[in-house]
């Protein structure tokens, strides 16, 4: 999915280089550049995906404790659903 986005980008940008008269470049060797340069950070290493995750499960946990289950373990949840995430990217 994100190689796909950066290689929408990178095309577009080499079709206006060519539209205003100059060299278009090799589209595949500059995503591959890019891809190198920059891994994408996994779920788990995203402070604001952490902290809307963790927002979800205490907000279940308070669901669960007015329907008088048992609470779920905040980090532990929050570590099993970012590495859930993590598998859906593979």
């Amino acid at each position: 999915m994100r190689e796909e986005e950066i290689r929408q980008m990178v095309q577009a940008r080499s079709d206006r280089a060519q539209a205003r008269g100059e060299k278009g470049f090799d589209v595949s060797a500059e995503v591959e550049r890019l891809l190198e340069r920059a891994p994408a950070p996994g779920p788990s290493e995203d402070p604001g995906l952490r902290d809307e995750v963790r927002q979800l499960v205490i907000a279940r946990n308070e669901r669960r404790e007015r329907q008088g289950k048992e609470p779920l373990d905040v980090d532990a949840e929050v570590e099993r659903q970012l590495r859930e995430l993590e598998g859906l990217g593979q």
